[in-house]
């Protein structure tokens, strides 16, 4: 019987019991008298919730003491009559082997008395019959003699022939009693063996009735103990959800007073709209919804709580929509190389300013919430304050419906950082700067887009799209996730990573990697290079002279009629397959030579080089 341990309190149980925050009492706007009645007000406060809380933790711990006793009871009780009917089963069984083995006695018994019986009667029978043959003999031999005696012939020489009857009589009779003990032992060893071997039927039966009890048994005791166990286990997670759904309400009661307090504290201290350093601004928001703007210097912006529009204007500006998600802001960087954070609500970011182009190579983190991120300017043509079709980009004048709308985007913490989480939507437009931006997604279902200049993309955990657009992109697929992504045109360098992955490089020399999982990558133009990877990848080089990499795993290569003069290193003839569904030839269009370092193949589209195959060719690596 098992039975678990029970957290005795918030601490014990795991929950991390918040403390209020620690407040400077000095501030011009607070008065000490304020301030020391708030303080004790709030700690009385958490004093009341750590009470409430600790009796409900002991409720929850009595509750289920209370369920283990009863289960514990009543598998005692299940237990007890297992047992007893287990006992009422071997007794049943021994007495009624015990009334076979007296029955089997008593019939051999009888046996036995009967053949004695048998044997007596016959052994009479035999000695009387001897007699008479005795009395017989001597009559004869008497009147034999009497008459020999009579006649004068009564000689020695007939009494020795009477005296050899006398002794063959005698040897006949001996026989014959000899004869019949041995008939009479061969008669008993019979019944004995008979009776041995019922013996031992019986014994072979009552063995078996032994190990049927036996299975039979063990069969009850293990089924109930699978159900005690299952019982036990079932009541063991509910305890455990309970006590873990408990920790959690109380974490949560822990963390709303803690952010009332907080609140009651910046209540207490007033709101200031912004306050002037000597190096350049520093703008602050309030509690209510803030409208910010930055001057031409180098400005630091944060918008706190309420639904803040926040403008930088000229300037490396840093803004920060708000720490918390109570607020959905509108941010605008301007001119200069600006970098932004969104809050906890749903932000929107650009890197430039609506209807205005711009300059500046932005870092842009989305932050919680579901965000949009732009990293150039925006037009919004439709005047409906969101990213959707008819909008355009300032910069290379890009239909919005690649960039998705702000309805569609969007996470908590998703396009910020690698720690950020939720499903963002970026875009980034910036020509001018020949490097680009920099737009980093998190944790979720992200999409995200470069621009015009050479920029760096990454993903993160989650299936996320990505698209290069323009210029000689860096992209990272993410750490985790089915990802997504079209390089496009420029010299482009991808990487896939953990997930089933679909890449295509698109226009110019692109250089992809797919990473691990069963990855599909597609060279598009120009000269590319494409590496598979682990797992079983689709390669398709496209148009262009292309060099493949499988890789591990049971590789795919896929041609067209017009594929140009591709290269193939690692191909493994028993488990990667030469692909031509799409090419509309068959194996007889192929022709074959070896040349140095492996086999070229060639059609009337394109010419493939298997290196270091040397082998003839087979139409079973082929699918046509």
């Amino acid at each position: 019987m098992t039975f678990f341990d029970t957290p005795t309190g918030p601490s014990a149980a795991g929950v991390a019991v918040l403390s209020p925050r620690s407040h400077d009492n000095e501030s011009d706007n607070i008065n000490d008298e304020a301030a020391n009645a708030l303080e004790q007000e709030q700690e009385q406060e958490w004093q009341d919730l750590l009470d409430a809380q600790e009796l409900e933790w002991s409720a929850l711990e009595e509750e289920y003491q209370e369920k283990i006793d009863a289960l514990a009871a009543e598998h005692d009780l299940q237990t007890d009559i297992l047992y007893t009917e287990k006992q009422g089963k071997i007794d049943a069984l021994w007495e009624a082997q015990e009334a076979e083995v007296s029955a089997l006695t008593a019939v051999h018994e009888a046996a036995c008395e009967a053949l004695n019986a048998t044997f007596e009667s016959s052994y009479d029978a035999l000695n009387a019959v001897l007699f008479a043959e005795w009395e017989a003999l001597e009559a004869e031999l008497e009147a034999a003699w009497a008459a020999a005696e009579d006649e004068g012939t009564a000689t020695d020489d007939l009494a020795a022939e009477h005296d050899a009857l006398r002794e063959a009589q005698e040897l006949d009779h001996a026989a014959q009693l000899e004869e019949f003990e041995a008939d009479w032992d061969e008669a008993l060893d019979t019944l004995k063996d008979a009776q041995d071997e019922e013996w031992q039927a019986l014994e072979e039966l009552h063995d078996e009735a032994w190990d049927a009890l036996e299975d039979e048994l063990h069969a009850l005791i293990d089924a109930l103990d699978e159900v005690q166990d299952a019982e036990w286990e079932a009541l063991w997670s509910e305890k455990e959800a309970a006590f873990d759904a408990l920790k959690e309400q109380h974490e949560a009661a822990q963390e709303a007073l803690e952010e009332e307090h907080e609140a009651e504290w910046e209540e207490l201290e007033g709101e200031e709209e912004h306050e002037e350093q000597e190096d350049g601004d520093f703008f602050k928001g309030s509690q209510e919804d803030d409208t910010i703007e930055g001057t031409e210097g180098d400005d630091t912006l944060t918008g706190f709580n309420g639904n803040d529009m926040l403008r930088g204007g000229a300037g490396d500006d840093v803004i920060w929509a708000g720490s918390d998600a109570n607020g959905n802001d509108n941010v605008g960087g301007g001119a200069g190389d600006d970098i932004i954070g969104g809050g906890g609500g749903d932000d929107f970011l650009l890197g430039g300013e609506e209807g205005e182009g711009i300059s500046g190579s932005d870092m842009i983190f989305g932050g919680a919430g579901d965000d949009t991120l732009i990293g150039g300017s925006w037009q919004d043509n439709n005047q409906n304050g969101i990213v959707d079709d008819g909008d355009t980009f300032e910069e290379n004048e890009s239909n919005a419906n690649e960039d998705g709308s702000a309805n569609d985007d969007g996470g908590a913490n998703d396009d910020g950082s690698a720690n950020d989480d939720g499903n963002d939507v970026e875009n980034d437009n910036d020509m001018d700067d020949p490097y680009g931006d920099q737009l980093w997604a998190g944790i979720g279902d992200d999409l995200v887009i470069g621009g015009g200049g050479s920029d760096v993309l990454g993903g993160g955990v989650g299936h996320d799209k990505l698209m290069g657009l323009d210029g000689n992109d860096l992209i990272f697929g993410g750490q985790t996730g089915d990802d997504t992504i079209d390089a496009g045109a420029g010299d482009d360098t991808v990487f896939g990573s953990h997930g089933e992955d679909t890449i295509a490089g698109g226009e110019d020399d692109d250089l992809l990697f797919g990473g691990h999982g069963n990855d599909a990558i597609t060279g598009g133009d120009g000269n590319d290079v494409l590496y598979g990877g682990k797992d079983d990848d689709t390669l398709t080089g496209g148009a262009g002279d292309d060099t493949l990499y499988g890789g591990a795993g049971d590789d795919r290569f896929v041609f067209s009629a017009e594929s140009g003069n591709d290269t193939i290193y690692g191909f493994d003839d028993k488990d990667d397959v030469l692909d031509f569904t799409n090419a509309g030839i068959a194996f007889a269009d192929l022709q074959t030579s070896q040349v140095d370092g492996g086999t070229m193949i060639s059609w009337a589209g394109g010419n493939l080089f298997l290196a270091g195959v040397t082998v003839q060719i087979s139409e079973d690596w082929f699918d046509f």
